[in-house]
């Protein structure tokens, strides 16, 4: 069973406390994993930039999926080149065609259109990103390095502005996307497209793979719903995002890195 076994997990939240930003108590089941052989794939809203230090510190060496699936990366070193991927360092990459130069000014229309008050990523110091998030600064910096994908805020929201923004972005043609309490606007995908493809890729290798999906919030929830083992990890609260609901999904009792280890340890 391990052998047939494929990890999708998100990370904030999920396999990283939402505070400190680290795995805690999900080191041991990570180790677990890379002994094991189970890829353990990060699919997150965090850019490439943030996700390599990661992958570094916790020896991770399996694809990963950046920015809510804008960019996907697999290592050289484990996969033939697939069709319509290009090579980017130590990387076979499929990326987003719809760049964040696209994006930025895109996010500025909406809102001058739907009379609402923004502020994204880009029109954000990196104070002012660590702020916002908790991060330090260099890990700001890192976070503010988008490709495919604006993280943003809305000033004095309520459901109303909320609506008003998320339909202009709609009319225009892109995606929003919302993780924890930040907005997102970006192109034609989502994380569940992208992990589609990656699924298609494992199952050529070997179809009798099996595949777990961990997440925390509504952007995840296009990925939870194509895994044969779906959880939701509780939030720091204690609650579940109740827009996260199908039959076959497990909600973790657990929050955070000890949701994920719960989660892991059920499905195994």
């Amino acid at each position: 069973m391990i052998s047939n076994l494929v990890i999708f997990t998100d990370l904030d939240g999920t396999l990283l406390d939402n505070k400190t930003y680290e795995p805690g108590p999900a080191l041991n089941t990570l180790k677990f994993c890379g002994d094991n052989n189970i890829p353990v794939i990060f699919v997150t809203a965090k850019t490439r930039a943030e996700i390599e230090p990661i992958r570094h510190e916790l020896n991770n060496d399996s694809p990963f999926i950046s920015e809510n699936g804008g960019g996907l990366y697999l290592p050289v070193d484990g996969f033939k080149r697939p069709e319509n991927f290009e090579k980017s360092g130590d990387y076979w990459c499929r990326l987003s065609k719809i760049l964040i130069g696209d994006i930025r000014p895109a996010l500025d229309h909406a809102a001058e259109k739907a009379e609402v008050k923004v502020q994204g990523f880009g029109r954000m110091t990196t104070a002012e990103i660590a702020d916002l998030t908790g991060l330090d600064i260099d890990r700001a910096k890192l976070a503010g390095a988008r490709e495919f994908d604006e993280p943003f805020v809305i000033i004095d929201e309520t459901e109303e502005k909320l609506e008003a923004i998320r339909n202009e972005i709609i009319r225009a043609g892109y995606r929003y996307d919302s993780g924890g309490y930040l907005h997102h606007i970006m192109g034609d995908f989502n994380k569940g497209e992208t992990v589609n493809v990656l699924i298609t890729i494992y199952k050529r290798i070997k179809p009798t793979m099996k595949f777990i999906g961990l997440g925390d919030a509504y952007n995840d929830l296009p990925m939870l719903k194509l895994v044969d083992y779906p959880f939701l990890v509780r939030r720091p609260d204690g609650t579940a995002d109740s827009r996260v609901d199908f039959e076959g999904l497990t909600i973790t009792d657990g929050i955070g890195p000890l949701g994920f280890v719960e989660a892991v340890e059920s499905a195994l």
